[in-house]
């Protein structure tokens, strides 16, 4: 059985229309063609030559006044065929594009799910690893994606702060990393 005797989902009644103004080998010519050369991957003479649905090129560039039913209509836009060809190839595109936002929008929904989870892994290493590095390169991650800096290592230049202003300052990092900690504990 044929796959382009059916209709596609992407049919709806502006391609049924123009495929009913049409012969069933014409219609099988068209959601061929759409489908492998124009909105896919093969050549036109590939599919000529390889697809079972294509007609000889004779047939496909034949003049509409010669009797051509096929490609050869170029001088005739309102050709059936060349109607049948612009609807399916609109229906198509959008039908692909609505897939592909689909396939997007299952990844993005995968990929905060797979966060949860890294989130949460991170936060056991910060709490029991056995080694001290590794639970201060998980803090760090921690504290990277809630958007607090780590301290910067450079060498120290005289800033004209004094140490009561140095205390303040740090106890607000620590109060903004106890917050941010906070947060991650309860959406987890």
């Amino acid at each position: 059985m044929n796959p382009y005797d059916h209709p596609h989902i992407c049919e709806k009644e502006s391609v049924i229309e123009a495929l009913a103004e049409l012969s069933p080998k014409q219609r099988r010519a068209v959601r061929s063609y759409v489908r492998e050369v124009d909105c896919g991957s093969m050549g036109l003479m590939e599919w000529i030559a390889d697809a079972p649905d294509s007609v000889s090129l004779a047939s496909w560039r034949r003049p509409a006044a010669k009797g051509g039913n096929y490609w050869g209509t170029e001088r005739d836009p309102v050709h059936p065929f060349r109607r049948a060809v612009a609807a399916y190839r609109a229906a198509w595109l959008r039908w692909q594009t609505d897939e592909e936002s689909e396939a997007i929008r299952r990844a993005a929904h995968d990929i905060r799910m797979a966060a949860t989870e890294a989130v949460t892994r991170l936060l056991e290493l910060m709490r029991t690893a056995d080694k001290d590095a590794v639970q201060l390169r998980a803090a760090e991650s921690v504290l990277d994606r809630a958007g607090l800096e780590t301290a910067e290592k450079h060498t120290t230049e005289l800033t004209g702060e004094t140490i009561d202003e140095w205390r303040r300052q740090r106890a607000e990092q620590r109060e903004q990393a106890r917050a941010a900690m906070t947060d991650f504990e309860d959406e987890t």
